[in-house]
């Protein structure tokens, strides 16, 4: 690979620029390091070990250089991992560049890499990037307002956690998955009246992991995080002591995150929002939300951090505008425009591309098997277990499709007349269907607020029912009939006819009994 003078002095300059920043010994003793490496590519002397392309990688992956100049960086350290056989490395480059092009709202290019990065997670059993792998998918289908999507690829996320044994590092995947849980119930602010209660709920136990941490920095990093999400929602709902609680804690983050960090940025962002609320406490509160505002946009401005300005520029434009400062309210306010206009046009470049690769491609979780290392030893039991029992499971097959054909005569929808008025309201379900037809994540919250007891008395049934039970059961409870169930769910009728056979004997429901009366009364 040729390695040109231009590249070289760009790479010695962005050292320099990060140490700049970041004044210490070590930092320094990196930037000679990394120097001393630049000029081995150079003058093309020798391959770089995969020492020498780790320590380039620390530097690159600052936030400083979360940047189209971070992403030149992370493209050219990828190809020289490749080029040299190194995996590890070629991953580290690829959630690199993935995170920065999410980051700038490229979630088009983001997701080629992201396949591309689960693929090799998954070949090299790297449960702990497959599980970032999946956090940035996440975040680009909720930013693309695919709510469902999102927590369905989190939940998806946490079944890899116990092929994690490093506790630490399995500790940080699930405080990782947690924070884009959060992001995601922010974006969807449903339901109403109780969504709020969940972010709260979630940055409290993000908080709470995050002090069990061992590395001082990644502790620190994630309390910033989870302290700040924390005041964020406590202050929305005016609950000032608890945010300042919270605050407090992030406050004492800052000297070992240092500054120029976007959790920072987000930091002083939520800060200027407790001042400039705390009217009653501060005289000079404007002023105090104004210091902590700009303390925000100057982090903002030097990261180039597009996301917040978009809400910083009118908080600081409505500050300006209760100071009776005209001119500099209208400034920002003009900012605010030409900042959303060009955010807006980015965005719409790269939705329908994104569309085509998020959607047409199936989750590489479902098309690929998830690697076991176990002996050739279990994989002949399980072998030999397999074939031991295959007739059995014919014949018991055989046997249940034609029990379930007999049931199916018998699984008809209730006629409302047929249930005591109190049983069942009608317009409740009636609004309830046209959700699911609508918005199934909306569906599933709304329906667990008008029947909040459902779920909890079918456990009562049987505790082991599972939760594809309990939603096969929720369009029951709505009177919908087999071949509606079967087009919702994407299914057979006969597959269909076959879980409520399953559904009918975890509940223990007889032969003579209607299915559908039954569940209504649950």
């Amino acid at each position: 690979m040729k390695i040109t003078l231009k590249i070289f002095y760009s790479d010695f300059k962005s050292y320099y620029y990060y140490c700049s920043h970041n004044i210490s010994y070590n930092n320094i003793s990196i930037a000679f390091v990394l120097f001393f490496f630049s000029g081995k590519i150079f003058s093309q002397e020798k391959t770089l070990t995969r020492k020498e392309i780790d320590s380039i990688y620390k530097v690159i992956s600052t936030d400083e250089l979360f940047n189209k100049e971070g992403i030149a960086r992370a493209t050219e350290l990828y190809y020289i991992a490749k080029e040299v056989g190194y995996k590890e490395g070629q991953i580290k480059a690829l959630y690199r560049l993935a995170e920065v092009e999410s980051g700038m709202l490229n979630s088009s290019r983001a997701t080629d890499h992201i396949i591309t990065l689960k693929s090799l997670t998954l070949a090299l059993g790297d449960y702990e990037n497959y599980i970032k792998a999946l956090c940035l998918e996440s975040k680009n289908f909720y930013t693309e307002k695919n709510y469902t999507q999102s927590l369905k690829t989190l939940n998806q996320a946490k079944k890899y956690l116990p092929e994690i044994e490093n506790v630490e590092v399995r500790r940080k995947a699930k405080i990782d998955i947690d924070i884009y849980k959060w992001f995601t119930i922010e974006s969807l602010k449903f339901p109403k009246a109780s969504y709020k209660d969940s972010l709260i709920a979630t940055s409290e136990k993000i908080c709470k992991e995050a002090f069990l941490l061992k590395d001082e920095n990644l502790r620190a990093k994630r309390l910033l995080f989870s302290s700040t999400m924390a005041a964020t929602t406590l202050i929305e709902m005016g609950r000032q002591s608890e945010a300042q609680k919270y605050l407090k804690i992030g406050e004492k983050q800052l000297k070992i995150t240092g500054i120029n960090k976007y959790p920072v940025a987000d930091y002083y962002k939520v800060k200027g929002d407790y001042e400039y609320r705390n009217k009653e406490k501060n005289k000079n509160y404007l002023d105090s939300a104004l210091s902590n505002y700009n303390k925000s946009l100057k982090i903002c401005n030097l990261l180039e951090y597009g996301a917040l300005l978009k809400t910083l520029y009118p908080k600081i434009a409505k500050v300006y505008a209760d100071k009776n400062d005209l001119e500099k309210q209208l400034l920002f306010q003009k900012k605010e425009i030409a900042l959303k206009d060009s955010l807006d046009y980015q965005s719409a470049i790269e939705q329908n591309e994104f569309k085509k690769k998020a959607y047409s491609i199936k989750s590489q979780s479902e098309e690929l098997v998830k690697p076991v290392n176990k002996t050739l030893f279990y994989v002949i039991v399980i072998l030999l277990a397999l074939l031991g029992i295959s007739a059995f499971i014919f014949k018991k097959y055989l046997s249940q499709r034609k029990h379930n054909n007999q049931q199916a005569i018998e699984e008809k929808p209730f006629e409302n007349e047929t249930l005591p008025k109190d049983k069942i309201d009608v317009s409740s379900v009636k609004e309830l269907t046209s959700l699911l037809y609508e918005d199934v994540n909306a569906f599933h919250l709304a329906f667990n607020e008008a029947y909040p007891n459902f779920k909890k008395n079918l456990l009562k049934i049987n505790p082991a029912i599972k939760s594809s039970d309990v939603e096969f059961c929720a369009l029951i409870k709505l009177n919908l009939d087999t071949k509606q169930i079967a087009q919702l769910k994407k299914m057979t009728v006969g597959a269909v006819e076959a879980k409520k056979y399953r559904i009918r004997r975890k509940l223990n429901i007889s032969r003579e009994q209607n299915m559908y009366i039954f569940i209504s009364n649950i």
